[in-house]
This record gives structure tokens, sequence and C-alpha cells, in this order.
């Protein structure tokens, strides 16, 4: 407001001439107008509303216009003339003139839009007032995936910010946080970008706080550039032979873990001119590291045993090279994986196996010739097999143990399994104990770390005799009949007849008065026992021996005679 002596004329007067300063001694601050609206409301006063490029660069200015000691005005004669064209006193720099009262700026600085750019990460925003960057807080600033409160995330104060024109605060998200954002599917797109914040994320130059935007009214960014760089595998970080093996990827940005096709990574054991390569399944499980930038591969059965099975690939850090297609992997913006990526790599830290391995599992069929099924956790030596070392045993009802002698044994192709077939003399024994697997309940499992090795030579897991011992997972009984196979003898002196049976037999379910001795093939004399006793012949107990009753006895002489 300019306050004349006499009238003057509005249609002399330009704003463009005044200078605004601080100090009628040199240096100091000061504004030259670039403009302005200006009106007359009486003959003797000019008022000018000064123009948003003025207001921001005097309130940039920190020591012009706060109070009357630091607010001057200075112009030269041709600012305006009266109304007979006399021109107006000029009032120079050295003797500038105090300006008051001065009224301080208690309006709150908002913020009316903001860009997002997702490819360079640089966050936009635009205020209507020049605000003080150095109260700039961003942890009270979040970003958003829709107006109404959602998924968030709270920028910390760590990111860069800096100030473009007076009004204008660009911010350079972190990696970190630029792939939090994707992660959480924030931003992705401007369907999905939302801005809220608090009144502490910053104040303009007169110490006004920011007008706060509500996490539940947020606004919607006003600019949106995507995602269109394309991710790169950065490191094929860990490859272990390990804990079930593991490949470990680290990525260029997060990517999407349900597009991760692990049949796009081929094993090989040279840079170029492989002898030997291996491309992974789909079975292989995949586990995601915050902020998916990181892909922990665990390998699948089928996988380790190929691995395992192959004594060329991935033995040492020297023959295990990765390479991958376009097709592994993309982004939250679905960019494919970048063909940068699709040379040949290296693993940064080679983990050899050093965990012995186990028996997870056993099978039993007493069946036919019998056999028997060990699953470990990992590929094991068919070579390093003992089957001496083998207890079967039932830990709650004997204190009996039965090992087998030499029978056949064969890996399965996945290298998990190793199948042991039984000698006949071996079903036997197992057949003859009464409490040692003669139920699923009772068929136990016990064995020396001398069993089997893996094929990094570390031997299996032990299980010791007892409650140590391993349950059966699987078990067939023995369902086919015992029958007779041959009368060997018949002994008068000791008054007793011997039987051989195809298995061996339970003596406690005999009954004797169930067999007939007949006299000659083709007679029919015969005789029916009335009793007597039955014995085990050892160490079979395929055969028994039945001892005559006295009556029988003298009965079978009466037939001699």
């Amino acid at each position: 407001r300019l306050e004349f002596d006499e009238t003057i004329s509005i249609d002399s007067f330009t704003p463009i001439v005044i200078r605004l300063q601080n100090s009628v001694a040199s240096p100091f601050q000061s504004i030259v107008l670039s403009g302005g609206v200006s009106t007359r409301p009486i003959s003797t006063v000019i008022l000018i509303e000064l123009l948003e490029t003025d207001r921001n660069i005097i309130k940039s200015l920190t020591n012009l216009l706060i109070d009357t000691s630091n607010s001057f005005i200075s112009f030269p004669s041709s600012m305006v003339e009266d109304m007979h064209s006399n021109p107006v006193v000029p009032i120079t720099s050295s003797s500038a003139r105090v300006i008051a009262p001065v009224t301080a700026d208690s309006t709150s600085p908002i913020i009316y839009s903001f860009d997002m750019d997702l490819d360079t990460g640089v966050l936009s925003l635009y205020f209507d007032e020049t605000v003080d960057l150095s109260t700039l807080s961003l942890s009270s600033l979040s970003l958003q995936s829709s107006g109404a409160f959602s998924s968030s995330i709270l920028l910390p104060e760590s990111i860069s910010s800096s100030l473009g024109l007076l009004t204008e605060v660009f911010i350079t998200l972190s990696l970190s946080e630029l792939n939090l954002l994707k992660q959480e599917e924030i931003c992705l797109s401007s369907l999905s970008c939302y801005l809220s914040a608090t009144s502490s994320l910053v104040q303009d130059t007169s110490s006004n706080p920011l007008t706060p935007i509500s996490n539940s009214a947020a606004l919607p960014v006003f600019q949106f550039i995507p995602d269109t760089t394309l991710p790169i595998l950065s490191e094929f970080s860990v490859f272990s032979l390990d804990s079930g093996g593991l490949i470990s990827l680290v990525f260029s940005e997060t990517v999407r873990a349900t597009s991760f096709r692990p049949e796009s990574l081929l094993l090989h054991d040279r840079y170029s001119n492989s002898s030997t390569s291996l491309s992974l399944s789909s079975q292989s499980s995949l586990q995601i590291l915050t902020p998916n930038t990181v892909l922990n591969l665990t390998l699948s059965f089928s996988d380790l045993s190929r691995i395992s099975l192959d004594t060329q690939l991935c033995t040492s850090v020297t023959s295990c090279y990765l390479s991958i297609d376009s097709e592994l992997v993309t982004d939250q913006s679905g960019n494919s994986i970048s063909s940068v990526s699709t040379s040949s790599y290296q693993p940064t830290v080679f983990l050899y196996d050093v965990s012995p391995p186990a028996l997870l599992e056993w099978e039993l069929s007493l069946e036919n010739a019998g056999i028997a099924v060990f699953i470990f956790n990992e590929v094991v030596s068919e070579a390093s097999f003992d089957s001496s070392q083998l207890v079967f045993l039932n830990p709650f009802d004997s204190n009996e143990t039965f090992s087998p002698s030499s029978g056949t044994f064969s890996r399965s192709t996945d290298g998990f399994s190793i199948l042991y077939y039984f000698t006949e003399s071996d079903i036997d024994g197992i057949k003859g104990y009464q409490q040692i697997c003669n139920s699923f309940d009772g068929c136990f499992l016990a064995y020396s770390s001398s069993l089997v090795t893996d094929v990094s030579n570390l031997p299996v897991v032990a299980r010791a005799v007892g409650l140590d011992s391993l349950p059966v997972t699987s078990y067939i009984a023995d369902r086919g009949q015992p029958f007779l196979a041959s009368f060997p003898r018949f002994d008068l002196d000791s008054r007793s007849f011997n039987l051989l049976f195809s298995e061996p037999v339970d003596i406690y379910t005999a009954v004797l008065t169930n067999i007939t001795l007949i006299k000659h093939r083709y007679t029919y004399v015969y005789i029916t026992l009335s009793g007597g006793d039955i014995e085990w012949v050892y160490p079979s107990k395929k055969e028994v021996r039945v001892k005559l009753t006295p009556e029988d006895y003298r009965s079978i002489l009466q037939w001699l005679k």
C-alpha cells in the first residue's frame, strides 16, 4: 500500500521500478518487483497485489520484510506521476523509507500437486508458496495405493531431497525405498499412487506448518511416469549343496515372484562349450527376501538328485555356471529380464555339502522274497552301502535283534533310496522272531554310521538300538500260507519225528491232533495223533520236532508187528 500527498495518475504507475530492501546500508537483501496488479481505492492511495513469483522470492529471503527493522522501499521518479504529469519525488536506496506496519505471513503452505517418476525414483512436490527446505521432515510423508487409507510407505529421513524452484521440492528415493514401493504395489501406476502428509512435513519461511493431507483423503498423483527399466540379474550370489540345495539370485530391483520360472535356469560346468548342463524343474520352491530383490530357490529332490548324480556339474565353484533366458522373471511393472543378464554367472559363494545324510523313512515287505526300501534326505553312494550294519528290532517287546547277512541291493534312479533284497535265510530269520517285525507297530530299525555315505563321503547319521531306533513307515505283512515241504525224519528210538515247512512257523499255534500218520501210501491204515509235544529244530524255525505220546508210540509199534 502506497500513500501520496496528492492525487496521482494510476495510468502512469509502473511497479517494476520499486525496490524492496532490508536495509539502507550495503550489502543488503532486496528485490525489484517484476510486476503486480495495481488499484487506486482513493485518489492518493495505490494498492499493489504482488505477483506470486515476487511473493515467493520475498519469502525465500530470510531477512526481508520480516518486521519494520528490515522493511524498506526505494524507487525512481519514473514510478508514477500526479494528475499534471509531474513525476514523483524519488527515494534512493541509500535513503530508503521504512515500511510500516509489516503484517507477517500467517497462511500455512499447501501441497497442491505431486508427480512420480517410477523409472528414476524422483518424487516431485509442488507447493503454493516458498517452503523452508531446512524444515523438511520426510518421515511425515506417506505414499499409498489409494485415496482412502490403505497400504502405505513412510519415507525415511535418509533419502535425499533438493529444491528446484522456490515452490518445488524434488525427492530422490533410495533404491531400497523404491523397491519397497514396488513390493507393496504402491505407485505402480497412476491409479495406485496417492500422497498424504502431516503438518510437520515442512514449514514456509514464516514458520507456518504445512496444511496436512489426510490419509483418508490422499492427494492423487498428477503426472506419473511408469517404470520402463528392465530388471537385471546382478549376482549369482550362492550355490549350496548343503541342507537340501540352494540357489540365491540378486536382482537390480524388486521382481514379481509369481512370474518366476525355474525352468529358465540352466546350470553348466563351463563358461562356454559346456560338456554337461542341466535345466531346473518347476518343482523347486521359491523364497522371496524383502524387498523382493533376492530370490532363494530351494532345489527340488529331483533337481538335487540330478546335480548330485552328475560327477562333472557343480562339484566346485570352477565347474558351476548359471545362465538364464528372458522369461526367467519380470519386475512389478511387467518388464522382462534384461538381455544383459543372459551371459554366464559363477556363484559368489559356493557351499559344499557338510551335512551328513539322514534316513528319513523306510519300508518293509515280507511278501514273497522280501524287500526293504531305505529313503534318505539326499543322494547316497550305492557303493558305500553295508547291509551288515542294519539291525531290526522291537524296542518295546523284546531285547532280541536281527541283522541280515548279505542280500543284494540297488540304488533308485533318483539316488535317494536304497532297495535291499533279502536272502532266503534273511527273510526266514526275520519271520522266525515272534516280536521283531511281525506287525507294523513292532518293526524298528537301528544302524551305525557305517551303513552308507552321501556322494560327498559323509557318513549317515546313526540310529542306536533302543528307543532311538526308527519305526517302519510302510509295512506289508507276510500273507502267504506256509506249507509242509518235507517229512525228513522219523525216529522210534527218540519217539519223535521232524516236519520241514516252507517258512518259519509258530509252534504255539500247532494242533497236533490234526496230524495223521499213514502206514503206507496205498493203504488206509493210519493213526491220528492224540497229542504230544512240539519244539523248533534250531537254528531254523522252519523245522519242528514232534514228540509222540506213549499211546501213539504203542500204536505205531503195533503197525510194525
